[in-house]
């Protein structure tokens, strides 16, 4: 001790005022009083502002939230999750202002249109400055948004405790947790070791999921179904309802009241029924009757009908069976030997007969002046002639009987076309005149060869030139050969087309029927 008789000044020595509302201190006769300011929170005023002035239809809901805040067990959290526009802000604020005996209740309503009251920074101001109240402690010095949510984890245990030493309960509310909120971290900041006894009510959104950054042994983790909010009904619903409860049931009466007249006219049209029941079986009597008679004409009528369908059918299988027969008789003798015999005398009848015809006119022409010219042009029509019968002899064979033309008609070999009339007005020209010019080049050539070899000049080898006419002899022989063919296949398609178009209309005719027509 000093020469004063106070205690030596030990700076060195600490003092906890954690708790303490002021502190003394000084030396000698100065001495300093340091009293620091005692925390009161405001928030139940904003509580107030959200909370309806009456709440009506809630009470088993109130029960329920009573009934968890106050009874003993190992549940520490209870989620609500309602529909946005049920009700869970008016019920959990009426909560809050209205709470059950020794319980007190520290809130936190996350207002959306509120920017302010919607963070985690303002879960951490309004949470702790309702803790620090309970506890009667004040405010720590220095809080920054480092150090405050470590504040305000610990002041749950300071404020749980505090409570369950004056005997009662720590109740912590928070509304207003979805899937926006989230994300701003509030979830994270609820107690996971809760002491005293101290519950936890959550009013969540439906769909709400736990935050994946939670503490793994936080009771929010555990499997553990929400209670339902029904949405709430207010009195204009309410009567509406009633409205209509009144509106159906008036219109239940009326029902009743139609339900009864029906029956009565239900017995009555019995009545008549039965009045009528005798005239109808009369009437049932008679229309049997009549029906028999009907029936009976109707059956005479469709026999009629049937044994005239089977006539006509039998005429009609006749008159097939006769084009059959006929057809079958008229091919018979299409392909008879005679009929044949006959078609191939008419084709070389045409061929010959023509072929002469022109032969005799191209000795008529140059035959007096010029006969080795004429044979030689004699000896290519009969080529031409050649290969007309070629073509022609066969298709008659083959057509029999359906091949009959006029041999003496020009119209049985002038090719009516355009393209047939132009080949045939310049083919015997053509022939006369080159086929006379080579032939009478070719004898020049010959006799002047033959003059030279008895003269002993030429050799015994025909000459170029001679070479040359023979070989345009040849050419002209050839279109002779091409004229004849494509006169005789012109001059026979219109009977094989004719002769096609009779097997068609007999196809036709018997609808496929009898044997298959010969070619």
């Amino acid at each position: 001790m000093g020469d004063s008789g106070q205690p030596d000044d030990n700076r060195s020595r600490g003092i906890d005022a954690r708790h303490a509302r002021g502190v003394q201190f000084g030396d000698n006769s100065l001495q300093y009083i340091n009293f620091g300011p005692v925390v009161r929170s405001a928030y139940l005023a904003e509580v107030h502002r959200i909370a309806p002035a009456e709440l009506l239809d809630r009470d088993a809901e109130l029960a329920r939230l009573a009934a968890f805040c106050t009874a003993d067990g190992p549940g520490a959290y209870q989620r609500w999750e309602a529909e946005p526009g049920a009700g869970m802000t008016a019920l959990l604020s009426w909560f809050v202002l209205h709470p059950p005996p020794s319980v007190r209740v520290v809130s936190f309503f996350a207002i959306a249109r509120r920017a302010e009251q919607d963070t985690r920074d303002a879960f951490v101001d309004v949470v702790l400055e309702q803790l620090v109240e309970l506890t009667d402690g004040t405010m720590p010095g220095h809080l920054t948004r480092a150090t405050g949510e470590a504040h305000l984890l610990s002041r749950y245990t300071d404020a749980a405790r505090a409570c369950e030493q004056r005997g009662e309960r720590l109740v912590l509310v928070v509304d207003g947790l979805d899937a926006r909120r989230n994300a701003s971290g509030v979830a994270t900041l609820l107690p996971d070791r809760l002491v005293g006894e101290m519950r936890v009510v959550l009013g969540t959104d439906v769909g709400w999921r736990v935050p994946a950054d939670l503490p793994p042994r936080h009771p929010l983790r555990e499997r553990t179904r929400p209670h339902p909010l029904p949405p709430f009904v207010g009195p204009a619903e309410r009567a509406r309802r009633k409205a209509e409860a009144a509106r159906r049931k008036a219109d239940a009466a009326r029902r009743a009241d139609e339900r009864t007249r029906r029956e009565a006219e239900a017995a009555r049209r019995a009545e008549e029924q039965a009045r009528h029941k005798a005239e109808a079986a009369r009437l049932a009597e008679e229309q049997a009757r009549r029906e028999a008679e009907v029936a009976r004409r109707k059956a005479d009528e469709s026999a009629r009908r049937e044994a005239e369908r089977e006539q006509a059918a039998a005429e009609k299988r006749r008159n097939v069976q006769r084009q059959i027969d006929e057809w079958q008789a008229a091919e018979a003798q299409r392909v008879s030997l005679a009929a044949r015999a006959a078609a191939v005398r008419r084709a070389l009848t045409f061929v010959v007969g023509w072929t002469a015809l022109f032969v005799l006119l191209t000795w008529l022409a140059l035959g007096w002046a010029r006969p080795g010219i004429a044979g030689i042009l004699s000896a290519q029509l009969v080529a031409g002639g050649l290969a007309a019968a070629i073509v022609l002899v066969p298709a008659a064979f083959r057509l029999g009987g359906a091949y009959a033309p006029a041999p003496a008609s020009p119209a049985a070999w002038i090719d009516r076309s355009r393209y047939g009339l132009l080949l045939q007005l310049i083919a015997f020209p053509v022939l006369v005149v080159v086929g006379g010019a080579m032939a009478s080049d070719y004898l020049d050539y010959r006799d002047h060869r033959q003059l030279e070899r008895s003269l002993g000049i030429a050799g015994a080898l025909p000459s170029f030139d001679e070479v040359v006419a023979a070989f345009f002899l040849l050419l002209v022989a050839g279109g002779c050969v091409w004229a004849g063919w494509c006169l005789a296949a012109r001059s026979v398609r219109p009977w094989e087309e004719r002769h096609r178009e009779q097997q068609r209309a007999y196809r036709e005719a018997v609808g496929g029927r009898g044997t298959r027509p010969r070619r």
